[in-house]
Protein backbone atom coordinates (compact mmCIF):
# COMPACT_ATOMS: atom_id res chain seq x y z
CA UNK A 1 0.00 0.00 0.00
CA UNK A 2 1.38 3.23 -1.07
CA UNK A 3 0.07 6.55 1.15
CA UNK A 4 0.37 9.83 -0.79
CA UNK A 5 1.30 12.10 2.16
CA UNK A 6 2.44 11.55 5.88
CA UNK A 7 -1.68 12.65 6.61
CA UNK A 8 -2.16 9.54 4.95
CA UNK A 9 0.05 7.35 7.61
CA UNK A 10 -1.31 9.78 10.22
CA UNK A 11 -5.16 8.93 9.25
CA UNK A 12 -4.42 5.41 8.78
CA UNK A 13 -3.08 5.23 12.62
CA UNK A 14 -6.20 6.83 13.18
CA UNK A 15 -8.32 3.87 12.00
CA UNK A 16 -5.75 1.20 13.64
CA UNK A 17 -6.74 2.78 17.20
CA UNK A 18 -10.66 3.78 16.63
CA UNK A 19 -11.47 -0.09 17.44
CA UNK A 20 -9.24 0.37 20.71
CA UNK A 21 -10.92 3.60 21.35
CA UNK A 22 -14.25 2.00 20.55
CA UNK A 23 -13.84 -0.72 23.06
CA UNK A 24 -13.48 1.37 25.80
CA UNK A 25 -16.29 3.50 24.96
CA UNK A 26 -18.50 0.43 24.85
CA UNK A 27 -17.27 -0.79 28.08
CA UNK A 28 -17.14 2.22 30.18
CA UNK A 29 -20.56 3.64 28.98
CA UNK A 30 -22.12 0.08 28.72
CA UNK A 31 -23.64 0.79 25.35
CA UNK A 32 -26.47 -1.25 23.85
CA UNK A 33 -25.05 -3.49 20.47
CA UNK A 34 -27.73 -1.20 18.26
CA UNK A 35 -25.09 1.97 20.04
CA UNK A 36 -21.99 0.03 19.66
CA UNK A 37 -22.45 -0.46 16.25
CA UNK A 38 -22.69 3.20 15.52
CA UNK A 39 -19.65 3.92 17.72
CA UNK A 40 -17.22 1.05 15.62
CA UNK A 41 -18.72 2.03 11.90
CA UNK A 42 -20.59 4.96 12.11
CA UNK A 43 -17.87 7.38 13.57
CA UNK A 44 -15.25 5.91 10.88
CA UNK A 45 -17.66 5.86 8.02
CA UNK A 46 -18.66 9.61 8.77
CA UNK A 47 -15.65 10.55 8.71
CA UNK A 48 -14.55 8.85 5.14
CA UNK A 49 -17.71 10.21 3.93
CA UNK A 50 -16.63 13.78 4.82
CA UNK A 51 -13.17 12.55 3.21
CA UNK A 52 -14.30 11.19 0.02
CA UNK A 53 -18.05 12.18 -0.48
CA UNK A 54 -18.04 11.41 -4.28
CA UNK A 55 -17.86 7.66 -3.44
CA UNK A 56 -20.74 7.38 -0.21
CA UNK A 57 -23.49 7.22 -2.34
CA UNK A 58 -22.16 3.85 -4.63
CA UNK A 59 -20.67 2.39 -1.76
CA UNK A 60 -24.01 2.91 0.42
CA UNK A 61 -26.51 1.48 -2.34
CA UNK A 62 -23.91 -1.45 -3.02
CA UNK A 63 -23.74 -2.53 0.71
CA UNK A 64 -27.46 -1.73 1.17
CA UNK A 65 -27.97 -4.30 -1.42
CA UNK A 66 -25.69 -6.88 -0.89
CA UNK A 67 -25.38 -6.24 3.05
CA UNK A 68 -29.20 -7.05 3.92
CA UNK A 69 -30.47 -9.83 2.31
CA UNK A 70 -27.31 -11.82 3.11
CA UNK A 71 -27.39 -11.08 6.68
CA UNK A 72 -31.00 -11.98 6.37
CA UNK A 73 -30.24 -15.81 5.03
CA UNK A 74 -26.64 -15.47 7.40
CA UNK A 75 -28.53 -14.53 10.49
CA UNK A 76 -31.90 -16.91 10.21
CA UNK A 77 -28.57 -20.28 9.42
CA UNK A 78 -27.18 -18.96 12.42
CA UNK A 79 -30.46 -18.95 14.64
CA UNK A 80 -31.56 -22.61 13.45
CA UNK A 81 -28.06 -23.72 14.39
CA UNK A 82 -27.47 -21.72 17.45
CA UNK A 83 -24.23 -20.51 15.56
CA UNK A 84 -24.65 -17.28 18.09
CA UNK A 85 -27.12 -15.78 20.12
CA UNK A 86 -27.65 -11.81 20.30
CA UNK A 87 -29.04 -10.23 23.33
CA UNK A 88 -31.35 -7.57 20.89
CA UNK A 89 -32.39 -4.23 22.37
CA UNK A 90 -34.95 -4.10 19.51
CA UNK A 91 -37.72 -6.50 17.94
CA UNK A 92 -36.66 -9.10 15.59
CA UNK A 93 -37.63 -9.94 12.18
CA UNK A 94 -39.80 -12.61 11.29
CA UNK A 95 -38.88 -13.84 14.99
CA UNK A 96 -35.39 -14.81 13.88
CA UNK A 97 -33.43 -11.99 12.51
CA UNK A 98 -31.98 -8.97 14.56
CA UNK A 99 -32.11 -4.84 13.29
CA UNK A 100 -28.63 -5.27 14.59
CA UNK A 101 -27.20 -7.89 12.77
CA UNK A 102 -28.49 -5.97 9.73
CA UNK A 103 -26.75 -2.89 10.53
CA UNK A 104 -24.03 -4.17 11.57
CA UNK A 105 -23.80 -5.98 7.78
CA UNK A 106 -24.31 -2.73 6.33
CA UNK A 107 -22.14 -0.56 8.39
CA UNK A 108 -19.06 -3.24 7.93
CA UNK A 109 -20.12 -3.64 4.24
CA UNK A 110 -19.62 -0.17 3.52
CA UNK A 111 -16.62 0.87 5.96
CA UNK A 112 -14.77 -1.59 4.13
CA UNK A 113 -15.38 -0.19 0.28
CA UNK A 114 -15.09 3.41 1.89
CA UNK A 115 -11.72 2.58 3.42
CA UNK A 116 -10.33 0.77 0.10
CA UNK A 117 -11.57 3.43 -2.17
CA UNK A 118 -9.86 6.47 0.47
CA UNK A 119 -6.25 4.30 1.01
CA UNK A 120 -6.12 2.14 -2.22
CA UNK A 121 -8.51 2.82 -4.94
CA UNK A 122 -8.52 6.96 -5.93
CA UNK A 123 -10.63 6.50 -9.07
CA UNK A 124 -14.08 7.54 -9.06
CA UNK A 125 -17.42 6.05 -11.18
CA UNK A 126 -19.94 8.70 -11.61
CA UNK A 127 -22.65 6.12 -12.49
CA UNK A 128 -24.08 4.72 -8.80
CA UNK A 129 -25.34 1.98 -10.11
CA UNK A 130 -23.06 -0.37 -11.89
CA UNK A 131 -24.33 -2.74 -15.11
CA UNK A 132 -22.50 -5.59 -13.28
CA UNK A 133 -24.23 -5.18 -10.40
CA UNK A 134 -27.56 -6.96 -11.82
CA UNK A 135 -25.48 -10.22 -11.48
CA UNK A 136 -25.28 -9.39 -7.52
CA UNK A 137 -28.92 -8.86 -7.64
CA UNK A 138 -29.66 -12.04 -9.54
CA UNK A 139 -27.32 -14.18 -7.22
CA UNK A 140 -28.74 -12.71 -4.39
CA UNK A 141 -32.10 -13.31 -5.55
CA UNK A 142 -31.78 -16.69 -6.13
CA UNK A 143 -30.35 -17.51 -2.56
CA UNK A 144 -33.29 -15.79 -0.72
CA UNK A 145 -35.57 -17.85 -3.25
CA UNK A 146 -33.53 -21.15 -1.88
CA UNK A 147 -34.05 -20.23 1.69
CA UNK A 148 -37.73 -19.20 1.04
Amino acid sequence: MILKSRYQTEELLGFVAWPIIACVLSFVFLFSPFVSIFVFYGVPCFYLCIRKPKHAPKAAVFSIVVGVPLMFVVDYVAHLTNAWYLYNTLPRILTYITIEDIVWAVGWLFFTIMFYEHFLHHRVSEKIWNPHMKYIVSGIIIILVAFA
